[in-house]
């Protein structure tokens, strides 16, 4: 509850370093609990922030380390 009151607060300030830190941390909370239809959806949103993060941000170049270690997160066994 309280990182959803974060994100809607870091999107209301239209901060999106902040917003994709937050939504880096849900997704690796996703991704280590096996909600794997939830990362899928937190991982298109970071993909779709990650050209507006500075190339220096920790979460970015975790985020970057991740996805190339767990392409799982696209795999068809996640739709069945």
């Amino acid at each position: 509850a309280h990182w959803t009151q974060a994100l809607t607060d870091a999107k209301r300030l239209k901060d999106k370093v902040l917003r994709f830190k937050i939504e880096y941390l849900l997704f690796k909370a996703a991704t280590d609990e096996g909600r794997t239809a939830v990362a899928r959806a937190i991982r298109r949103r970071l993909y779709k922030l990650s050209p507006s993060i500075p190339a220096d941000t920790e979460e970015l170049s975790d985020f970057r380390k991740m996805i190339a270690q767990a392409p799982e997160t696209n795999s068809v066994s996640d739709r069945q």
